[in-house]
């Protein structure tokens, strides 16, 4: 794997710039971006989940940042891809866009300030999740908590993508999916739908990017947080279908390997 130690460099800001707005004239995240579901990730904070995860279109001039059309869709689709990236390398750099990149930064610069910077969106809306918020979220281990205990399912089928993991917002008592085989579905659009509009959170198991090379497509879930593990890794949830959650489910992974990002803003 390849380090970038400067992460960010002037020709790149200014490129990236060009196509967003001065600072006061930026807005707040549009509705449609975000999911309805309110999720607390400690004990004092809740956030609110962005509508897909997010996906680079590097084809162009200038990279262009969007969330998923819908919850479950990822870039890759079990192939590296040279124009389009939803598994990133640790930390938002000009390298970290280019087609079957290794390269990571040395320091973390959040995927969201660059989401929010090139589509002119109010600083610090949009961020990564650190990983003490992502064991709350599955309240495991120390982080074990009353407001979010069972409200996640793993090896979920959501409309014909496999092995999703489901995530349920504070409070739920709705219908959970069906199980089958400890396997369980939402293949029915309607049954899906009426889970989103009472919040529910799909992260799809994209697997993940070694360089040009995409492992587990389908199988594994990988997800940043925004928390260094050490000089050449990261913090990243990992989920597999198989089983509960499990201790090296929040470990560190290289910081050079593609995974997906999963944005959160505060809740409203």
């Amino acid at each position: 794997m390849k380090k970038e130690i400067v992460l960010f460099a002037a020709a790149a800001l200014t490129v990236g710039m060009a196509a967003s707005c001065k600072k006061s004239e930026r807005i707040a995240p549009k509705d449609e971006d975000v999911l309805p579901g309110v999720f607390s990730v400690s004990d004092t904070k809740k956030v609110q989940f962005s509508k897909g995860n997010l996906i680079c279109d590097i084809s162009g001039n200038v990279p262009v940042w969007a969330f998923g059309e819908h919850q479950y869709d990822c870039a890759e689709n079990g192939a590296a891809s040279a124009s389009r990236i939803s598994l990133f390398t640790w930390g938002y750099g000009p390298k970290s866009v280019e087609p079957y990149t290794g390269f990571y930064g040395n320091s973390f610069k959040d995927w969201g300030a660059a989401y929010c910077e090139l589509n002119g969106i109010a600083d610090g809306t949009w961020r990564t999740l650190t990983m003490d918020e992502w064991m709350y979220l599955f309240s495991f281990g120390n982080f074990h908590n009353d407001k979010r205990d069972k409200l996640f399912e793993l090896g979920v089928t959501v409309r014909g993508v496999e092995n999703c993991a489901i995530l349920y917002p504070d409070g739920y008592d709705g219908v959970r999916v069906s199980r089958n085989n400890r396997k369980t579905l939402y293949n029915d659009n309607a049954a899906w739908k009426s889970a989103q509009e009472a919040g529910a959170v799909c992260l799809p198991a994209a697997g993940y990017r070694n360089e040009s090379v995409v492992s587990e497509a389908g199988d594994g879930g990988h997800y940043w947080s925004s928390d260094a593990g050490g000089n050449d890794d990261a913090y990243r949830l990992l989920f597999v279908s198989d089983g509960g959650v499990q201790p090296d489910y929040f470990g560190v992974g290289n910081r050079g390997v593609g995974r997906s990002v999963r944005l959160v803003t505060e809740a409203k």
